[in-house]
């Protein structure tokens, strides 16, 4: 599917997905859009619990909507860490290993491009489960 006109999803029309940290609210799917996805990350606790996230095929853009955060990314020989601060946004490239860790809570804005797709990444620490409303 192709986004050719304006489309407008409330809160409530989300597909909710319970993880490990909270849950995630998933307005634009992989299966409805392979280009772009979009979802709210509502964070708890660290996501993932242990280890770290990895897009193999996605490049992800991160904007912190409430709360307050920071986003652990791995390299070689050490840890960097990036503070979420409101109305800045945080580039993620593909291949890169992250986690979330909220402090104490955060939501995020999460938009993948190609869209996240579950087989495309690694570190997940929860299985996914379809619920709520498709609404495309």
């Amino acid at each position: 599917m192709l986004i050719q006109k304006p489309i407008l999803i409330k809160r409530s029309e989300t597909n909710r997905i319970k993880t490990s940290s909270g849950e995630f609210l998933e307005y634009l799917s992989w299966k409805q859009n392979k280009e772009l996805g979009v979802g709210i990350g509502v964070h708890k606790s660290r996501f993932p619990k242990v280890g770290f996230l990895v897009n193999k095929k996605s490049d992800e853009i991160v904007v912190l909507l409430k709360g307050a955060g920071e986003i652990i990314i791995k390299g070689e020989n050490s840890e960097k860490k990036f503070v979420l601060e409101k109305e800045a946004v945080m580039f993620i490239p593909k291949k890169t290993e992250f986690y979330f860790n909220p402090q104490p809570e955060m939501e995020i804005l999460s938009a993948t491009s190609p869209a996240w797709n579950p087989k495309q990444q690694s570190g997940l620490d929860y299985k996914r489960n379809e619920s709520g409303r498709m609404i495309l």
